[in-house]
C-alpha cells in the first residue's frame, strides 16, 4: 500500500536505491516501475502539503497508540467476536518499502495481528501485475517459484483462516510439483543374461530366437549302440 504521501517520504533508503530514475532500471528486476517523480506527482495533486501530513491521508503518520482501537475485539451480527488481521505484503524492489515495512511493525505494535511478505526483488504490486502477466503470456517453468504467484498463494492459505474464506485455494498448477517416485532398483548382472537368455514373447509375438531343443529332441537318425567287446557297430 501506499501510506505515506508526506514530502519526507521520499527521503527514505528504497525511495533512493529501487528508483528507476537513478538508473535501476538497468538492473531489472532488482528496482521499481514506479518513478519518485511520479509518485510526488501524484501526492501533490491529491492533497496539500499541510493535508498530506494528516494520518487519514498518510497513515504513517499515525501513532502506535492511534492503531490501538484498530486491534479491539468486535462482536459481529452472528454473535461472534472478530479482531482484525492484516496481511501485508511489498517488493524488496519497490520505492515504497520502506513505508510499508514500518507500517507493518507499527500496526503490529499496536496489537493487530500481522502477517507480512517481502516479494524478493518485485516493484510495486507485483502480485497484481504478475497476474496479468501470467494469463496473458506466463512466465514458464516452475509458478511456486515465481514470486508473484508465490505471494498469492500465501495470502490464499492467510485468508483461509478468515470466516467465510475457508474454501480459498491456489490454483493446483501454481503449487510446488509433487516429488517423482524414486526409480526401481536397476537388475542385477544375473538377472539380466537370464532375461536375456529366456526371452518370453507375448502369445501373438514370434520370437527371433532359435527353437530350444531337450535331449534326443529333433535328431534325424537314432543313436548308436554300443556293442560290449565289438566297439561300435554300424
Amino acid at each position: 500500500p501506499w501510506v505515506d504521501l508526506r514530502n519526507s517520504a521520499v527521503d527514505t533508503l528504497s525511495m533512493k536505491h529501487c528508483n528507476p530514475e537513478d538508473g535501476a532500471l538497468a538492473n531489472y528486476g532488482t528496482c521499481d516501475y514506479l518513478p519518485v517523480d511520479g509518485v510526488t506527482a501524484v501526492s501533490y495533486a491529491y492533497a496539500n502539503s499541510a493535508d498530506r501530513e494528516d494520518k487519514l491521508i498518510s497513515p504513517s503518520a499515525a501513532t502506535v497508540e492511534d492503531l490501538v482501537p484498530l486491534g479491539a475485539s468486535t462482536v459481529g451480527t452472528d454473535g461472534e467476536a472478530y479482531t482484525m488481521k492484516c496481511f501485508l505484503t511489498w517488493g524488496t524492489g519497490e520505492i515504497l518499502q520502506d513505508q510499508q515495512e514500518a507500517m507493518g511493525a507499527k500496526l503490529a505494535d499496536a496489537g493487530i495481528k500481522v502477517t507480512t511478505y517481502a516479494a524478493t526483488d518485485m516493484p510495486h504490486d507485483s502480485a497484481v501485475v504478475g497476474a496479468c502477466m501470467i494469463y496473458n503470456t506466463g512466465p514458464g517453468g516452475d509458478y511456486s517459484k515465481f514470486e508473484p504467484t508465490k505471494t498469492w498463494s500465501l495470502f490464499f492459505d492467510w485468508l483461509q483462516g478468515i470466516k467465510g474464506w475457508e474454501g480459498a485455494a491456489t490454483p493446483p498448477n501454481w503449487l510446488p510439483a509433487a516429488p517423482k517416485p524414486p526409480a526401481p532398483p536397476a537388475p542385477s548382472k544375473k538377472g539380466a543374461r537370464r532375461a536375456l537368455s529366456s526371452p518370453r514373447p507375448a502369445a501373438n509375438q514370434r520370437s527371433l530366437l532359435p527353437p530350444k531343443l531337450r535331449p534326443n529332441e529333433g535328431l534325424s537318425a537314432p543313436l548308436i549302440p554300443v556293442v560290449p567287446g565289438t566297439g561300435y557297430e554300424l
